[in-house]
């Protein structure tokens, strides 16, 4: 039996109907704005809640739903805790649930949608949802028995949306909330709000106006800004506003997705109302990375200084207008032009800056000000620049990852034969199987088609190839077939896989050549320059040779060596200190990449927007470490220091399914999982951020390259 990881478990229909959701609310925990009603009464054993929430600060004790504490225990809510977690409580009677994920949910940016189901008949009593993943890893602080009782969520008392249950604590919530609803005496599953979209494989909303909502159920679209609170179900169960105002009303909604600054990255300065103001004198970049189009947004000045965008990070290159207090800033953005020109106070246009033709490109603010990216609306001078949202990104290359790359988890039988079946929203046979036993300390198994099944070798050392029988035995149409090597099918333990296909368009290609110790050229299918190469001797005991575009500024006349530790070194005898084409790819005099009469294999890949990234960070030291854009939310990661020495330390979405307990393993080692806190890593719906202070990723000051593989890209995926 295989055991696998879905990520899609728990979706239904497939009908990929353009559903969208116009509005949001806005809340900002400075402000403590919520909304109230109280219910007249209802089935207290068996209800469902569902929302979708874009979150703004973190690192605070935020409620979103819940029935106000009355008294002996009667109290209710679903919020984020202090260390961003979702806790669970629903009490009355003498009887109490209160459980807390294990997962952290700190993704600002992009929307989660939570679903939280409640049935005191049912086992277990009650479920929570993310994104349509049911959520299993549990702290149970306690637990209701099954056989139901009183409780406080549905009791005819006051419940509140975006404040907490208990005065003295308010715990305001700090973000948006869309399409907030309460299923009365009900409890459903994440199919009655939500779907499967076939095409991307992401959670999308559904319209969800059809369902019985019961006694005390609610839908709010706030689609009047002058009332926030009406009640769309039919049922007229309205809730107060409470310091809520008509520009709460945004449209940053689950199916457009807008920029806001930058919750995450290294800057310190202090965010509000949504994470669109800025009171701070410090860096803040955008959520949203600009590689193509044209794009508009506003600026509202409090303070002197610079404002514009910044290359690549909050730490790369800027280009700026300086501006005075209380100025108003209307910037527009020609990506493909390479050019920013900015209005100030509603003047014509000027240049701020041009040849700005290499991305991504972030709006930067370097002094505070209020941001309008345009989902409160301002109206652009020219209607063919774009506001900042996901639905205004051309559609992606590749819509779904999973038909051309995928990490897959299996747990051997130790048996003769054993089929491994990819487990993501498409399949593919594969080209490149990369396996490693998780739980021994076994060399990682790397074969492919061109050489053949059958033919090993090893990430971590310097061994030639090796016929081995009783590995990978076959490709197949949805993974591959593996034999009883130890290696690959140890009963009982766990591996992973990680499969890609050989193609231009995910920009993949294998390459195999004769060395004969003189430059020369190598020719390569990829119909783009190669961003990333590996190269093995096969019957040499020769390292591995890297090439990786952002290792150092000069890549071709660089190196690093996969099997070791070993910093960035220079010699032209790897790639000649020729930059590779679209066509060839340069290599000198290295046995590693050129031995004479010997077979060499090359595995190239080009980066694919959307799909594949590969750039380079500076480590911070700190466990608030350095947040990294990708344009999509990652499957698979791997990050070498270069300027010292450092394992090339890899993590995927199948053996961490969750933030921030991601378990690494490294290419040059036959190490096992590796749970160790100094090395975690989020991975976000926009690209990833470091969460430990290990040299090995975070060092201070240090380079680190990396390369990662998407699970869906940035324009449809969902919060992580």
């Amino acid at each position: 039996m295989v055991f696998q990881n879905n990520l899609l478990m728990g979706a239904a229909g497939q009908s990929d109907a353009a559903y969208t959701i116009d509005q949001s609310c806005r809340f900002n925990d400075d402000d403590s704005a919520y909304l109230y009603r109280t219910f007249s009464g209802g089935d207290q054993t068996e209800w469902t809640f569902s929302t979708w929430v874009k979150r703004g600060n973190l690192g605070s004790r935020q409620a979103f739903f819940g029935q106000v504490y009355a008294g002996a225990g009667y109290q209710g809510y679903i919020e984020f805790t202090s260390a961003d977690k979702i806790a669970l409580n629903n009490e009355g009677g003498g009887t109490a649930l209160n459980w807390e994920t294990t997962a952290l949910y700190r993704d600002v940016g992009a929307w989660y949608h939570i679903v939280w189901s409640f049935d005191t008949n049912a086992d277990p009593v009650t479920n929570l949802y993310i994104n349509g993943v049911e959520v299993t890893a549990f702290n149970k602080i306690s637990t209701p028995p099954s056989s139901g009782g009183s409780y406080g969520i549905n009791s005819d008392r006051v419940h509140r949306l975006a404040k907490s249950h208990y005065d003295p604590v308010p715990s305001p919530f700090d973000g948006y909330l869309s399409h907030p609803c309460f299923i009365n005496a009900n409890a459903l599953e994440p199919s009655s709000f939500g779907e499967t979209n076939s095409t991307t494989g992401q959670w999308v909303p559904i319209d969800v106006s059809g369902l019985t909502f019961g006694t005390n159920g609610f839908l709010l679209a706030f689609q009047d800004s002058s009332a926030l609170g009406d009640d769309t179900s039919g049922n007229g169960n309205d809730f107060t506003s409470s310091g809520l105002a008509a520009n709460d009303q945004v449209t940053d909604t689950p199916t457009a997705n807008f920029c806001t600054w930058n919750a995450i990255d290294a800057g310190s300065g202090t965010l509000s109302d949504g994470n669109l103001v800025l009171a701070s004198t410090t860096d803040r970049s955008g959520t949203f990375g600009m590689t193509s189009d044209k794009w508009a947004w506003k600026i509202t000045t409090a303070a002197s200084g610079a404002f514009g965008v910044v290359q690549g990070g909050l730490v790369g290159t800027e280009s700026t207008y300086s501006a005075g207090s209380g100025e108003v800033l209307e910037f527009e953005f020609d990506v493909g032009a390479g050019t920013l020109e900015v209005s100030v106070d509603g003047a014509g246009y000027s240049s701020v800056a041009t040849g700005l033709t290499s991305g991504p490109y972030f709006p930067l603010a370097k002094a505070a000000c209020t941001a309008d990216f345009g989902q409160s609306g301002f109206t652009r001078d020219d209607t063919s620049f774009n506001y900042l949202s996901t639905a205004n990104l051309g559609d992606p290359t590749i819509a779904d990852p999973t038909a051309y790359f995928q990490p897959t988890i299996y747990t051997g039988d130790g048996a003769s034969s054993l089929a491994v079946n990819q487990g993501g929203n498409s399949t593919f046979e594969p080209d490149f199987v990369w396996i490693k036993n998780r739980d021994a300390t076994d060399a990682h198994i790397l074969t492919d088609s061109v050489r053949g099944v059958t033919e090993v070798i090893n990430s971590n050392t310097t061994d030639t190839q090796t016929t081995d029988a009783d590995t990978l035995t076959a490709f197949d149409s949805d993974g591959f077939t593996v034999g009883a090597d130890v290696k690959v099918n140890t009963s009982g333990e766990d591996y992973v896989a990680w499969q890609w296909i050989e193609d231009a368009t995910p920009g993949f290609d294998v390459v195999k050549w004769t060395g004969n110790t003189t430059n020369r050229t190598i020719s390569h299918s990829l119909s783009a320059v190669p961003a990333f190469i590996t190269v093995k001797n096969l019957g040499g005991a020769d390292n591995w040779a890297v090439y990786h575009k952002a290792n150092t500024t000069a890549p071709e006349t660089d190196y690093l060596l996969f099997n070791t530790t070993a910093a960035t070194a220079d010699s032209n005898a790897y790639w000649n200190d020729t930059a590779p084409t679209s066509s060839v790819f340069s290599i000198g005099i290295s046995g590693a990449v050129n031995d004479g009469s010997q077979q060499i294999i090359g595995y190239l890949w080009a980066e694919i927007e959307g799909f594949s990234r590969f750039g380079s960070y500076t480590g911070n030291g700190n466990v608030n470490g350095t947040f990294t854009w990708c344009g999509f939310s990652p499957s698979w990661l791997m990050t070498k220091r270069t300027n010292d020495t450092s394992d090339w330390k890899m993590w995927d979405n199948q053996r961490g399914s969750y933030n921030v307990a991601i378990p690494s393993l490294a290419a040059n080692t036959n190490e096992i999982d590796s749970t160790s806190a100094a090395q975690y890593i989020d991975f976000l719906s926009n690209g990833f951020k470091i969460r430990g202070s290990d040299v090995e990723t975070n060092g201070d000051g240090s380079t680190y390259i990396f390369a990662a593989f998407a699970e869906t890209p940035f324009k449809t995926a969902n919060a992580r």
